[in-house]
């Protein structure tokens, strides 16, 4: 009884108390802030995902499609060896 009655004491108790009172408080307030956060993001998680899924295939679609040889010039290829290959055809056209 005699630790209740010391000033020091006292004040070491109740902060003891004040501070464990606040620790549990945050402890309820993160959970809480956790749980509405994860159910905000959670609905429009499907919209988003299907925004981006139609964004990378349209970017796909045009990225294949400045990949692809122009119609307007036929004997256009796709890579180093374009200009050998047109030799080639002129010169067997040619024989």
């Amino acid at each position: 009884m005699t630790l209740l009655t010391n000033p020091l004491s006292l004040k070491m108790a109740i902060l003891l108390l004040s501070s464990g009172f606040a620790f549990v408080m945050a402890l309820v307030l993160i959970r809480s802030l956790r749980r509405s956060l994860d159910a905000e993001t959670s609905l429009p998680q499907a919209a988003a995902s299907a925004e981006m899924m139609a964004a990378i295939h349209s970017y796909m679609k045009q990225r294949l499609s400045d990949m692809a040889p122009d119609a307007k010039q036929p004997n256009q290829t796709i890579g180093r060896f374009s200009a050998d290959k047109s030799k080639a055809e002129a010169a067997s056209s040619h024989s």
